[in-house]
């Protein structure tokens, strides 16, 4: 069975377009592009038209949308405010050119499309997207089968994702790495990490995460014979994909659905389920998918007692994974192909195809590689750990920092309090002995002014004595008139 990453690509929502139906929302889109007239409006056209057209179509716009991005920012320097924009869209060209160079099998081609992205991407400061492209370099060197470099990819992506607190991209580095740890057959560390998954998903209420999330917990339910758990996860998840359109999820929760009903011992319903799955993926050209779902399909065949159809069928797949390059796939092939020989007795064909599993299988689970992985999951916790310490050191930080600022704030209140009373005190004391200059000053005045007012009153009466001894007094005028009466 195929257990699903969060393969996210990026994509840059400039615009918005009310959607009453597919068709409609094209046709609106292209009479849009037709009357655009500048090429900001063209490339947010384009961007939406690659989103919304057919497996077919969105290609050609993704290559208009990478020129004109191309152009413009020929045009322009780093420090124009149009340049993000355009190389914001350039970046997604170029990230849609990893996927389609991925989706084919052209894996080298994938992770170089993917790093011109990244290249563009970095400079500009777009944290979330430059996770998400080292998250699909990762996702291409898993299938590469290079498991140092896909966790190394991983743990990159998860750093990022948890510096700028970014939950949903958590979750999804959480549930890539665990798919890394299942296909290394440590069924422990990945149900760990898409248990952690999970509950992040459900906590932001991320229901596309949740049905990647669910479908691999499905799939370590069902190789521990949980097949009750199992059942409910992928049945979750195929309803959660279903109201979707990505035909790629929703055919492989098909194809988990039918190993397991395989498994229960239900070879028609499998059959059905396998059946919608590679009619899914033949719509898409999903060559990955199509190698899958039709070795799984080669299963079915054997247990209906139709041994030659299932050696033609593992024959197919074993030729698409060969052509793809994807080392997981052909071992699984392989596996397949030689059980189906080993049924008709070809024994042959069947061991020629057994030593091709196991090479397989040891290219992309020897010891070294298992090694390495320990190594790079060693590193993952050891930076987790220290991005923690930094973190809680970061926090004391800014505890001591406040309370270093509180302290500065009640000693310079205190400090300006202080001043303000000693200014106020010293303005007082001025005032004090001001008016007390001015008090002592009156009271002299007041003195001289009572000095002179005495000396001008002694004058008075010293006048006053004058006078009185030269003038005669009554007693004298009146014998005197007695006297001059007579």
């Amino acid at each position: 069975m195929r257990k699903i990453s969060d393969f996210i690509f990026i994509s840059l929502l400039f615009l918005t377009v009310t959607i009453y139906s597919q068709d409609k929302t094209v046709d609106s889109l292209k009479l849009a592009l037709k009357k655009a007239k500048d090429d900001t409006t063209r490339c947010m056209i384009l961007h939406q038209l690659v989103e919304s057209t057919s497996e077919n179509e969105w290609p050609a716009f993704n290559t208009q949308m990478g020129e004109l991005a191309k152009k413009n920012i020929e045009k322009i320097n780093e420090k124009d405010e149009m340049y993000p924009m355009y190389a914001g869209f350039l970046a997604e060209y170029y990230s849609n050119l990893g996927f389609l160079a991925h989706t084919k099998g052209d894996l080298a081609d994938a992770i170089a499309q993917y790093e011109k992205g990244l290249a563009i991407i970095q400079p500009i400061g777009m944290p979330d997207q430059e996770a998400t492209f080292i998250n699909n370099i990762g996702f291409a060197y898993m299938d590469q089968g290079d498991i140092p470099k896909a966790l190394d990819n991983f743990s990159r992506c998860l750093a990022i994702f948890e510096k700028i607190g970014n939950k949903k991209g958590i979750a999804g580095c959480l549930n890539n790495i665990g798919y890394v740890y299942e296909g290394q057959g440590d069924k422990k560390k990945a149900l760990e990490h898409y248990k952690k998954s999970l509950s992040i998903k459900e906590e932001i209420n991320d229901r596309e995460g949740m049905s990647f999330t669910l479908n691999n917990l499905g799939t370590i339910y069902q190789y521990d014979g949980n097949f009750k758990d199992a059942l409910e996860c992928f049945n979750k998840s195929l309803s959660i994909r279903r109201a979707g359109v990505d035909k790629s999820a929703i055919a492989l929760s098909l194809n988990n659905l039918g190993a397991l009903s395989l498994e229960l011992g239900d070879p028609k319903k499998a059959f059905e389920y396998h059946r919608e799955s590679l009619k899914l993926l033949e719509e898409i050209g999903d060559k990955a998918g199509i190698s899958e779902a039709l070795f799984m399909l080669g299963q079915v065949y054997i247990e209906l007692k139709q041994i030659n159809k299932a050696i033609e069928i593992d024959n197919k797949a074993l030729k698409i994974a060969k052509e793809i390059g994807f080392p997981e796939r052909i071992r699984q092939a392989a596996f397949y192909l030689s059980e189906a020989y080993r049924k008709a007795n070809d024994f042959k064909n069947a061991l020629e195809n057994y030593e091709l599993y196991v090479l397989m299988r040891d290219s992309v689970r020897n010891q070294s590689t298992q090694k390495a992985a320990m190594r790079t999951q060693f590193k993952i916790e050891f930076e987790r750990k220290a991005q923690l310490a930094r973190s809680e050191q970061e926090k004391i930080d800014l505890k001591n920092e406040e309370e270093r600022k509180k302290q500065t704030i009640i000693r310079n209140s205190f400090i300006g309090g202080f001043v303000l009373a000693l200014i106020l005190a010293i303005v007082i004391f001025r005032s004090f002995v001001q008016n007390k200059k001015k008090n002592k000053l009156i009271e002299q005045q007041k003195q001289l002014v009572e000095e002179k007012q005495k000396e001008i009153i002694d004058s008075i009466h010293y006048a006053q004595r004058i006078q009185k001894a030269f003038m005669p007094s009554d007693g004298y005028l009146n014998k005197s008139m007695k006297r001059l009466k007579k």
